[in-house]
Order: C-alpha cells, then sequence, then structure tokens
C-alpha cells in the first residue's frame, strides 16, 4: 500500500512539475500575443487616421487649386480692365489735348470716340488709338485743295462729316494722298476702308474693295461707287450727297438708300474734320 501511494505521489509531483513547465513555455507568448494584438490595433487606428488626413489633404488641395483658378480668371479680368481703362484714358487724353483750333467738334462725346475707335482697331485685342486733327474745314477751307495741303502723305485717314440736318457719318481709308503729278487717279484697291454711321452706331465694311476709294483731280476722294461723294466747295451749298449702300455692306435692319443721310440723296457739310488715327498695339 504504501508503494502506491508512494507511486501515486510521485506521479501527481511530475503532473504539477509538468504543469508548471507548460505555463512557463506559453505565458511569454500570451505576453508577445497582447502586444501584437496592441499593434494590430494601433495600427487600425493610424491607418482611419490617415486615411482621413489624405481625405482631407484632397479636399484642400482641389479646394487650393479652384482658389488658384478662381484668381488667375480674377487676375485676367483685372488685366482686361486695366487695357480698357488705359484705351478710354489714352482716346480721352488725346481728344482733349488737341490744340483748340483744330480740336474735333463732330466727336460729341467719349462715347462717340469709343465707338469710332473700335471700328478702327477691329478685332486687334488690346490696341488703342488716339488722334491727330490734320483737316477742319471750318478753319482751312472747303475746297479739296485745302484738304490736299493740310493731309498730304498722312495714312490711314479718318473722314468725319456732319451735315446742316444734323446727321453724322464718318470714312475710313488706309490709302494717303501726295498731291502730286504722280498721283495716279481712278479707282484705289483698300480692303481696310469701311463707312460709319454715328446715327445707327455701326460700321460698314468694304464689299468691292477694287472700288473703296476714287480719287480725281481737284476733288475730294469719291467712297466706293459715289457712296459718299463730297462736292467741289463743301461748305458752300448742298452740292454734296450719299448713295449708300452701293460698294459698301448694308444694313439688314436698313436696306433702303440714303441711309447715312436720313433717307435724302444730298446733303449740305456742316462741318469735316480729317483725323489722323494712331494705333498703339499694346500686345
Amino acid at each position: 500500500m504504501k508503494e502506491n501511494l508512494n507511486d501515486t505521489n510521485d506521479g501527481e509531483e511530475a503532473m504539477i512539475d509538468d504543469r508548471e513547465a507548460q505555463k512557463k513555455f506559453v505565458h511569454p507568448y500570451r505576453k508577445y500575443q497582447l502586444w501584437i494584438l496592441a499593434l494590430v490595433i494601433l495600427s487600425i487606428i493610424l491607418g482611419v487616421n490617415t486615411f482621413k488626413l489624405n481625405s482631407e489633404l484632397d479636399v484642400i488641395l482641389k479646394t487650393e487649386h479652384n482658389l488658384f483658378l478662381q484668381v488667375e480668371n480674377i487676375e485676367e479680368e483685372s488685366k482686361e480692365i486695366q487695357r480698357l481703362y488705359q484705351r478710354i484714358e489714352v482716346n480721352y487724353k488725346y481728344i482733349h489735348e488737341l490744340d483748340k483750333k483744330k480740336n474735333i467738334d463732330i466727336l460729341h462725346d467719349l462715347n462717340d470716340l469709343q465707338l469710332i475707335s473700335d471700328a478702327i482697331i477691329g478685332d486687334k485685342v488690346g490696341a488703342s488709338v488716339s488722334y491727330e486733327v490734320c483737316y477742319k474745314a471750318s478753319k482751312d477751307g472747303g475746297s479739296p485743295e485745302a484738304f490736299l495741303n493740310e493731309c498730304m502723305g498722312y495714312s490711314p485717314l479718318l473722314f468725319l462729316i456732319e451735315t446742316t440736318e444734323g446727321y453724322r457719318f464718318a470714312a475710313y481709308t488706309s490709302l494717303f494722298f501726295d498731291n502730286s503729278e504722280n498721283e495716279e487717279y481712278g479707282y484705289k484697291y483698300d480692303e481696310g476702308a469701311f463707312i460709319f454711321s454715328f446715327d445707327t452706331g455701326k460700321k460698314y465694311k468694304i464689299e468691292q474693295p477694287e472700288y473703296a476709294i476714287s480719287i480725281n483731280k481737284g476733288s475730294f476722294p469719291i467712297f466706293g461707287k459715289q457712296d459718299i461723294v463730297l462736292g467741289k466747295d463743301i461748305l458752300s451749298g448742298p452740292n454734296s450727297y450719299a448713295n449708300y449702300p452701293v460698294s459698301y455692306e448694308k444694313d439688314p435692319k436698313s436696306p433702303g438708300d440714303y441711309l447715312l443721310n436720313g433717307g435724302m440723296k444730298k446733303f449740305q457739310v456742316k462741318e469735316m474734320e480729317v483725323l489722323w488715327p494712331i494705333i498703339y498695339d499694346s500686345n
């Protein structure tokens, strides 16, 4: 019996020793498992926060890009406004700093100035135009010779005409007149020529550039095939007439004849001013 008890005790002691050994073997891994679990949880938290930060960063970057585009648009609009202001300022300066004896009476205000300047500039972005008066009928005389003496060699030229009935229109040509024996007479080609009406506020381009201007000895230039014809002495009576539209494009809203002169063919010039437009291209 004693032997059996001893054997039993020895077996129990062996089992206890085995359990202790197992505890020593398992416990270190349990500690590592906790660390690993903690690291996994921490990684998940960091990953979620990183995702949120990346999303917020994307939103910030997109917002910053949109703001940058808006700033660029505002900058371009500011430049355009500045260019427009400079054009008006240049025109205003020159229109009011002209010699008092040669001031421009036919352009009544800045709106008239802007209309005719836009017609001359056309599609030249950023360009502006100022003017010098080379001929004024009331001052220099109403004859073709007086005009040629004052405007010889100037180009381009803008003819401003106001009738005694109050109609105002203009004619533009890039040609120049030399008033010499070498001057060739007849029709001249000018694809940049146009007629302008201050009453309609519209520009009418040349449709037959080979008939844009006709130059004849001892006469004012004729625009088109008698679209605008000026008399020998424009201030002496109703000896000028406007058959427009003939060689220059028609106004689709006013297809009738004599549009420039309120439906009448003949007119008397109250004042005619011939300007030399000086075009500035900021580009």
